[in-house]
């Protein structure tokens, strides 16, 4: 016997259309069975840019008339939104500039190349300027060091805030711009801000020892590919016959579900999103 469940995120009980309570009219009871997630349907409208991963950790220095450096550090939040490449360079570049410490007359430029997918950022100025842009690596590895005292911009350290996979900035330690020497990417731009998504089950479906995420998460019922651009829709169906959970005999009314990126956090989801469970009675 086979017994279909369909979900859909707009009637949810309570909670965000990422995540969720989700109660049946009516509780299904089952037999010891197998649970399969099915006919995924996701409407990909996720911003290139969104609040977890808009930051830029840089920090600035220049020289005036004698010896004396100048060194102020500086978390900067691009404009949350869907971009291009062209678009992302625009953005990078008024950002870097908007209320930066460098003396008058110095300045930031970011160009891109439609043949490599990168950006580059360049400086100009009188004043010897550098900007150094930290990577998450180095800042989880000496968040001691992420303080300016003289900084209104140092903001707050925030693991994985950052925007330098998007930008294609993913080295791993501390990498410099100067007058002499602009600074390109070291991969291509990506638009796509998630490439894999995970919905999670907090209750009704398994446990936490059913799956293991990729960062160790809680209870994951399927991984998502986003296969898809921006303002299309992501379809995701079952194919993989070990791909199920394991219910012993009972009854199902009350779920959480939540649709999650790579690192536990919820995705940035502002429509609902639908798919189906199939209870497959177990021999």
């Amino acid at each position: 016997m086979v017994r279909k469940i369909f979900v859909d995120s707009r009637f949810r009980a309570y909670g965000s259309f990422a995540n969720f309570e989700y109660t049946l009219n009516t509780g299904v009871v089952h037999p010891k069975c197998r649970a399969y997630i099915d006919q995924i349907h996701i409407p990909n409208v996720f911003p290139t840019i969104h609040e977890n991963n808009q930051n830029l950790y840089v920090v600035e220095s220049w020289t005036t008339a004698g010896p004396t450096g100048h060194t102020r550090k500086r978390k900067i939040p691009l404009t949350i939104g869907n971009y291009d490449i062209q678009t992302l360079a625009t953005e990078l570049q008024t950002q870097l500039n908007t209320n930066t410490f460098l003396p008058v007359g110095n300045t930031y430029a970011v160009s891109h190349s439609t043949s490599t997918g990168k950006l580059t950022i360049s400086l100009s100025g009188p004043d010897s300027p550098e900007a150094a842009i930290w990577s998450m690596q180095y800042l989880k590895n000496h968040s001691d060091l992420w303080v300016d005292a003289n900084s209104n911009q140092v903001g707050t350290l925030i693991a994985d805030d950052d925007c330098h996979t998007a930008l294609g900035f993913t080295h791993h330690g501390i990498v410099n711009v100067t007058t002499a020497n602009a600074l390109t990417g070291n991969a291509h731009v990506s638009i796509l801000p998630f490439h894999t998504v995970y919905l999670t089950c907090s209750h009704g479906l398994g446990t936490s020892e059913d799956s293991l995420g990729p960062r160790g998460g809680t209870n994951i019922l399927r991984s998502i590919v986003v296969n898809t651009g921006f303002g299309n829709m992501i379809h995701d169906q079952l194919q993989n016959p070990f791909d199920y959970v394991a219910l012993e005999a009972g009854q199902l009314m009350s779920f959480g579900f939540a649709l999650r990126d790579i690192h536990g956090r919820d995705l940035p989801l502002n429509q609902g999103f639908s798919f189906s469970i199939l209870l497959v009675e177990e021999d």
